[in-house]
C-alpha cells in the first residue's frame, strides 16, 4: 500500500513502521527508510538499546550492550537471555541484568 501511495524520490529501499509496530500499516505511521535510519528510529532504539551487566560465576562483571550481543558472546538463545533477564535467575552460571539506555534528543 505504502510504494503505491507515498512518493519515494530518494528511492529508499525500506519501509519504517514509526511506532515499531509491524501490524500497524496506516500511512500515517509508514515512512521510506533507508536500513540505517529504520535502526536508528528512537522507537527501536528503545527496545534494542539495553545495557546489560553479565555476572559470572565466579562474581565478575561485564557489561555489554544489547541482548543480541550477550547471545551472541555466550552462544545462547536470544530469547532465553530476555527471559532470565527479566526472571531475575542465573542460566549456566551467569545472571544477567538489563537496564534501558536513556536516549536524549536535542532538536536545534
Amino acid at each position: 500500500m505504502l510504494a503505491f501511495n507515498i512518493q519515494n524520490p530518494e528511492e529508499r529501499p525500506e519501509i519504517d513502521h514509526v511506532d515499531t509496530n509491524r501490524s500497524n500499516n496506516r500511512l500515517s505511521n509508514l515512512r521510506w527508510a533507508f536500513p540505517k535510519e529504520n535502526m536508528n528510529n528512537f522507537e527501536t532504539l528503545k527496545k534494542i538499546s539495553k545495557k546489560i551487566q553479565v555476572t559470572h560465576s565466579d562474581g565478575t562483571q561485564e557489561i555489554i550492550w544489547g541482548i543480541s550481543n550477550v547471545a551472541k558472546k555466550y552462544n545462547f538463545i536470544h530469547s532465553t537471555v530476555s527471559r532470565y533477564m527479566n526472571n531475575g535467575k542465573t542460566y549456566k552460571g551467569y545472571k544477567f541484568v538489563g537496564e534501558r539506555l536513556i536516549i536524549v534528543l536535542l532538536i536545534l
